[in-house]
């Protein structure tokens, strides 16, 4: 990071910090069998930051289904309602906060593709489980960090054929999907679906999808004590020899790397 960027980067926490930003607390929730969460409201916003499975949220009248990847904000006052899916089960950790002057454009949904969300949340909920609700220097600049990556989320506007399809990949990453899966979901010929994939995204759709595999299997990694084995299986990786081989060339190091620190 340049200078000027680091400069830049600290002048938006200070505004920040004008603007009486406040955390009030981050939880986890891994709810087995069936759970419903009915209609409520807070007083406080709250974003919701979805590890695994699925759920199914109404936000006012809008819908989600939710995957892995997804950041969902709540505003203060406004009611939503969170049922679990049944055979997919759900884990997510929600961050409460005070900001008066959040601003009206920030979407409702948004997609964490580089897993920054997912790492800040994991750090700031362990900082909290070590230190209590007590505020802290480490504390506050983790919020201050997620914050400004969830921002940045939302100035970056997603084409709806890249919504649909990304969505339909988060829901079927175990499964064998095949290029032919993907133009067929998208309700496009194989050539003109390729070609307006890579036009909006940079990617294939096979190479986004094999992207998100690593992303979430670097997530299961880090965050969970889940065999590589079996991670494997839930990305959608023929064994742990073909996702060691992808982390290597893609990423630059094996994904036992990750674990390797006691």
């Amino acid at each position: 990071m340049t200078g000027s960027a680091i400069a830049k980067r600290g002048l938006q926490l200070r505004n920040i910090e004008e603007k009486g930003l406040k955390l009030l607390h981050v939880g986890h929730t891994h709810p087995t069998g069936e759970w419903l969460m009915d209609w409520h409201g807070h007083t406080y916003h709250e974003l919701i930051v979805f590890y695994q499975g699925m759920s199914h949220v109404d936000l006012g009248p809008d819908h989600y289904d939710t995957a892995p990847g997804d950041v969902l904000f709540y505003p203060a006052g406004i009611p939503h309602r969170e049922h679990r899916d049944p055979e997919l089960g759900v884990e997510h950790y929600f961050i409460g906060f005070e900001w008066p002057d959040v601003p009206g454009d920030v979407p409702h949904r948004s997609f964490d593709s580089q897993g920054r969300i997912r790492q800040l949340t994991l750090w700031l909920y362990e900082e909290q489980v070590n230190r209590g609700f007590h505020v802290t220097p480490l504390k506050n600049a983790l919020f201050e960090a997620l914050m400004l990556e969830w921002q940045q989320l939302g100035t970056t506007a997603q084409h709806p054929l890249v919504t649909v399809v990304r969505t339909f990949m988060r829901r079927h990453l175990a499964d064998d999907l095949r290029l032919d899966d993907l133009a067929r979901h998208a309700s496009m010929s194989k050539y003109h679906f390729v070609r307006s994939y890579a036009r909006l995204t940079g990617r294939t759709p096979m190479e986004d999808l094999r992207h998100l595999r690593l992303n979430h299997a670097h997530n299961l990694i880090v965050s969970t004590r889940e065999p590589l084995k079996a991670i494997a299986a839930q990305c959608g990786f023929a064994d742990g020899r073909q996702m060691a081989r992808l982390f290597r060339k893609q990423i630059g190091y094996p994904p036992k790397a990750l674990r390797a620190a006691p």
